[in-house]
C-alpha cells in the first residue's frame, strides 16, 4: 500500500524516531524485567511523556542562545560580552538584545505551560455540591 501512496495509519506504527518510542520501551523493558510496572512508573512516564513537548521549546531557545554566544562572541569575536561598545560590529549588541529577549520569551512561556500542567485541574472543579 505504501507503494501507492497511502501511509498507513500512524497510530499503528511506532518507529525508533517517533518521539512516544521512550515511554514505550522504558515500560515494555520494565515489564520484561519486573513482570509488573507500578502505578508511580506509570504515572512518571505518563507525566514525561506530556511534558516533553512543553519542555522541548525551552531546549531549542537555550541551543539557539549558546550557539548565538559561541558563534559571535568566542569563534569570530564579532560582539565583546563585557564591553558591548567595543564590539566588531555594531550590530551584534542589538542582535544580542533580540536574542536574549527571545529566549527569556520562550523560557517564560514554557514555564508557564509547565506550571499550568503541573498544577492539574482548577479547584473549582473537585468541588462537589451537595
Amino acid at each position: 500500500m505504501a507503494l501507492l501512496g497511502r501511509r498507513e495509519p500512524h497510530h499503528l506504527l511506532v518507529s525508533r524516531h517517533d518521539p512516544r518510542f521512550i515511554p514505550i520501551f522504558l515500560r515494555f523493558f520494565l515489564s520484561a524485567t519486573w513482570g509488573h510496572v507500578s502505578e508511580d512508573v506509570k504515572t512518571k512516564i505518563e507525566t514525561y511523556d506530556s511534558v516533553k513537548g512543553t519542555a522541548k521549546p525551552a531546549f531549542y531557545a537555550g541551543t539557539a542562545y549558546s550557539s548565538w554566544v559561541i558563534i559571535f562572541a568566542e569563534i569570530y569575536e564579532l560582539h565583546n560580552n563585557a564591553s558591548p561598545d567595543e564590539s566588531r560590529a555594531s550590530y551584534t549588541q542589538r542582535m544580542a538584545n533580540v536574542v536574549q529577549f527571545f529566549f527569556f520569551l520562550v523560557m517564560v512561556w514554557c514555564a508557564q505551560r509547565m506550571l499550568s500542567h503541573f498544577i492539574g485541574e482548577p479547584i473549582f472543579f473537585s468541588i462537589t455540591y451537595h
